[in-house]
């Protein structure tokens, strides 16, 4: 017999139980009943919050999106945009830290891409990022601390590059965070500098 937990707190140990999977097995070697034993759950149960291992993954992968729209909205809110930059770029080098975590994050962005339902949430929330960047570094222009001439670029490099960064160090690639920081505050921060 399970403990009968908060709804919240169920979901939050259905989706670690299915990071913990899809780590182990992969996606196509996952299975629902899986999830379900490692949450503690019968197969129903699992099913009453989630029905079908896609909609799981999707989940999972929102849930890991959270801290990034969080350094977003921290960002934004920064008296000066150009230190709103700054703090967004070392925060998500920091969450880099975690290879495994970043390996399901990825394997939702490659299932994502391949589910042709799935495509415009993921394209909405690209989109998303490169508008509050975008924002940013033309608010940044305004405020004297940066020259860019097309922010909207600068914001599309900027999000490759962190993307970049979470492939490498899910390859097992090594950079220390400092270091990763400093470079990309160089070419995407102080590059820019009147």
């Amino acid at each position: 017999m399970t403990q009968k937990l908060p709804r919240d707190e169920r979901v939050d140990a259905i989706l670690r139980a299915a990071v913990d999977e899809f780590l182990e097995k992969g996606y196509d070697g996952s299975s629902m009943d899986a999830v379900a034993a490692r949450a503690g759950l019968t197969k129903g149960g699992l099913y009453h919050h989630f029905s079908s291992k896609e909609e799981l993954l999707f989940a999972v992968h929102e849930r890991l999106m959270r801290p990034i729209v969080g350094l977003l909205d921290k960002a934004s809110e920064a008296p000066r945009a150009v230190d709103g930059l700054r703090s967004f770029i070392s925060g998500y080098v920091d969450l880099c830290d975690d290879p495994s975590e970043l390996a399901v994050e990825l394997l939702g962005v490659v299932k994502g891409l391949l589910t042709p339902d799935w495509q415009p949430d993921y394209a909405d929330h690209v989109r998303m990022m490169g508008r509050r960047l975008t924002a940013l570094y033309a608010r940044a222009v305004d405020e004297g601390d940066l020259a860019v001439e097309t922010p909207a670029d600068v914001a599309l490099a900027l999000l490759g590059a962190l993307e970049g960064l979470e492939i490498y160090v899910t390859m097992g690639q090594t950079v220390p965070a400092p270091r990763a920081q400093s470079i990309l505050l160089d070419v995407f921060v102080e590059h820019y500098r009147p």
